[in-house]
């Protein structure tokens, strides 16, 4: 058993016995596979989200056994939730009922294919792909700013925001092989229309295996410095943020009027100095190349994201009324601002009309059409659509 599966307490376990029909393979009539139960409270960085009395959890080591799981799902109308370092503050990698939980933790394979190349599993957390280059004089092009933060695959469906002034991280995968929610394996490569679906999808669309990547001979006049950024659930408190997106000719005009909501917020929802803007040294600039993911931002060209953010004690008098204060505050700046975001956002599953609102009619159209044909049963995700 892995690390990572002993941190789960097992209340009772069960062998899942599944009827392979036309979807499965046509050479096997059963398979087995090991679903287990357990009332181990897990939550996000939020802190905010949390898991059920109990859920179902499975934790594949192969492609097959994840096909498996979603054959189960659909035959048992379950829904699937991925998790790889819960590093989303969304509630999107916890269960909000009887879904099952699939860990991505064993897709943990690192292979370097050439000095430019690296296939990279999808349970490999970001910081500790970066160190591995670094002990063989590599380094990742693009890497997160959020701490330890996301593994490769949480990295990939939050959308892949990055370095201050570089690309962003889909401009370096060169491939990403997924499950679909048909249990299809597909390679998705950046010929493809449906490659930068994957990019801020949240798991939608089904479970990334491993990605393709480009790398490089580290340069020795740059020291990657991790943002050591607060455990948020070790230090019991509550985080959360709103990341906007704007062109850069708007960046000023809009970190002006952030500012002023900034302040507005903490009077009118009674909040300290905890409350902040987010990238406040004038914005993480994204630079454009080739594309720019659609569920992030849309247009072309390069964008800056701002936000806002905020830590409570878990404690906090009146959490829920200050934190649902903060947040129709900030919905109504992006809604009469007509500002990019995107469903990483706080809050998003609690409304699918907020969704819709945040990606506007066209990208939420065309989103639902891609996941209707990725995920015809939907079994991934929470329900959006």
């Amino acid at each position: 058993m892995s690390n990572s599966s002993k941190n789960f307490a097992v209340t009772f376990s069960w062998i899942a016995t599944i009827l392979l029909n036309g979807l499965a393979c046509a050479q096997l009539n059963t398979s087995v596979i090991k679903i287990t139960r357990t009332d181990t409270l897990i939550y996000d960085k939020s802190n905010i989200f949390s898991s059920p009395g109990s859920y179902l959890i499975s934790q594949p080591n192969t492609i097959e056994e994840v096909k498996q799981v979603i054959r189960y799902a659909q035959s048992a109308h379950k829904r699937i939730i991925i998790r790889g370092n819960g590093h989303s503050a969304n509630g999107s990698s916890i269960p909000n009922g009887d879904e099952i939980v699939v860990l991505s933790a064993n897709f943990s394979k690192i292979t370097l294919l050439s000095d430019t190349v690296a296939e990279v599993g999808s349970g490999v957390i970001m910081d500790d792909f970066r160190k591995y280059l670094n002990k063989r004089g590599y380094e990742p092009i693009v890497i997160n700013e959020g701490g330890k933060g996301p593994t490769l695959g949480g990295y990939i469906s939050a959308g892949g925001i990055g370095d201050d002034g570089k690309p962003g991280f889909w401009e370096t995968v060169i491939s990403v092989t997924l499950i679909n929610g048909k249990g299809e394996e597909v390679i998705l490569s950046r010929k493809d229309n449906n490659f930068k679906w994957l990019f801020g999808s949240m798991g939608q669309l089904g479970f990334i295996a491993k990605a393709i990547i480009k790398i490089r001979k580290t340069h020795t006049n740059e020291v990657y410095q991790n943002s050591n950024e607060e455990n948020i659930v070790t230090l019991g408190k509550k985080f959360y943020w709103y990341p906007m997106f704007f062109s850069v000719s708007e960046m000023g005009y809009y970190q002006k009027k952030m500012e002023r909501l900034i302040a507005d917020i903490k009077n009118r929802c009674h909040l300290s100095d905890s409350v902040k803007v987010m990238f406040n040294k004038g914005g993480l600039r994204i630079e454009f190349q080739e594309f720019n993911p659609p569920l992030l931002y849309p247009d072309t060209g390069s964008f800056i994201v701002l936000g806002i953010k905020n830590l409570l004690p878990a404690g906090e008098d009146n959490f829920n009324v200050k934190i649902n204060c903060v947040r129709s505050n900030a919905d109504e700046f992006i809604r009469s601002n007509k500002i990019h975001t995107y469903y990483q956002v706080s809050y998003y599953r609690q409304s699918k009309e907020k969704l819709l609102e945040y990606l506007g009619p066209e990208v939420y159209s065309q989103f639902k059409e891609i996941k209707a044909r990725f995920d015809p049963y939907n079994v991934f995700g929470t329900k959006i659509f």
